[in-house]
């Protein structure tokens, strides 16, 4: 039988420059998961790496794993006002092994 993963969604802001050359992806509520790359699909991953390796890092020193914020707190609280808001999945159980 498959073994279940815990995964939330956490809400993360999207901007793109003006020319579509850099995109940027921030995750708020986990503190400097904030990427770039050269197109949405290629900062999106770097998003998943950034998450997978800030909840690696929270298992690892027993530090706290913020839920996720709601979406209008992000806009309304969290500066991003402007920005594509989208939610991102995040794995957010202990590395195995």
């Amino acid at each position: 039988m498959p073994k279940l993963v815990n995964t939330a969604l956490y809400p993360c802001a999207v901007l793109k420059s003006g020319d579509d050359t850099i995109w940027r992806i921030v995750v708020p509520d986990l503190p400097g998961c904030d990427v770039t790359g050269a197109t949405y699909w290629q900062t999106k991953e770097l998003a998943y790496a950034a998450t997978a390796s800030w909840i690696a890092d929270a298992h690892r020193t027993r530090r706290a794993i913020p839920p996720p914020s709601p979406m209008s707190n992000v806009i309304q609280f969290m500066g991003y006002e402007g920005w594509d808001l989208r939610w991102l999945s995040v794995v957010i159980d202990p590395p195995r092994g």
